[in-house]
């Protein structure tokens, strides 16, 4: 259970296809590498945890469309390169 009665199972965080993740998991960290930002400096900027951040990017954890939202802002990237992970 969650804040206001919110129940999230926790199949949600379950990684689905592994190898996808593992591919947007590598483009993610590369991309904050770039960016010059620690997983900590990252996670803030995102309003995620920072073993959040460490799971996506060790593709142990799944993440939400809201989750994806907040790493491209903090990223200062578009979704759509977030996405470039497919080439």
């Amino acid at each position: 259970m969650v804040s206001n009665n919110i129940f999230i199972s926790a199949d949600l965080w379950v990684v689905k296809n592994p190898g996808e993740m593992k591919a947007f998991a590598k483009h993610l960290r590369q991309i904050r590498v770039e960016h010059n930002l620690s997983q900590q400096e990252l996670a803030d900027e995102a309003d995620i945890a920072k073993v959040t951040l460490q799971r996506i990017e060790l593709s142990k954890r799944g993440l939400t469309l809201d989750m994806f939202i907040s790493l491209a802002k903090a990223l200062d990237v578009s979704p759509n390169e977030l996405l470039q992970y497919m080439k």
